[in-house]
């Protein structure tokens, strides 16, 4: 289901028609309060929960209400069933994808956070969602990514290994001090240091330059 205020949203009114369209999945227009997106998953052969999932613009990330709603979706089923989508739009959407995720780390948990180029991209990125959700069925359910997940990806390319990712971990005194500190030249030259050269760069070019996203 999908809440009605997106229809009224300048921005993701767009993907209303699209997510109206059916197969492979069915999404309802329902007036929802605490989030903007939601499906049901099986927690156990018996009992199901709701997934739930926030929908933000990048210019949405360091408000106050922003982060009342990121809140309010770590208390859902302790984080585990939930989500946000982040459509990054501006010259400064990495730069805010990473203040994002230094907020939800601020959480009890770490919420996933899934970047999208396109309000198109929308329905696509949610059955996508859906439908590995329910290959969970029956069996344990997905581990909740952990701030060494989520730092070892902060590269362009493939990710950086266990030990790099540990290394850059100690380096900093969290991952907010990373997204602050990586665009002064001294600390970059400290991160290529303990990084390598190649590496270091590729971490530098994606909170300068953005991820390598597809066309």
């Amino acid at each position: 289901m999908f809440s009605t205020s997106i229809r009224k949203s300048k921005t993701w009114a767009d993907a209303v028609p699209t997510l109206l369209k059916g197969p492979p999945f069915e999404w309802k227009e329902q007036q929802l309060e605490a989030y903007d997106i939601a499906f049901a998953v099986k927690t156990t052969s018996e009992t199901e929960s709701m997934f739930a999932l926030v929908l933000l613009i990048s210019s949405d990330v360091g408000s106050s209400s922003t982060t009342e709603r990121v809140e309010r979706l770590s208390l859902l089923n302790g984080g585990r069933d939930a989500a946000i989508v982040l459509l990054l739009t501006g010259d400064d959407s990495i730069v805010k994808l990473a203040q994002l995720q230094a907020e939800t780390m601020n959480q009890n948990v770490v919420i996933p956070i899934i970047p999208i180029t396109s309000v198109d991209d929308l329905r696509h990125r949610l059955d996508s969602l859906r439908r590995q959700r329910h290959q969970y069925l029956g069996k344990q359910a997905p581990p909740v990514l952990s701030n060494s997940d989520i730092v070892s990806h902060c590269v362009r390319g493939p990710p950086l290994s266990s030990m790099q990712t540990a290394y850059l971990i100690d380096l900093c005194t969290g991952f907010k001090d990373l997204t602050t500190n990586v665009f002064a030249p001294e600390s970059q030259r400290v991160v290529r240091d303990f990084l390598g050269e190649v590496d270091g760069q590729r971490l530098i070019q994606f909170f300068t330059n953005g991820p390598m996203l597809a066309d």
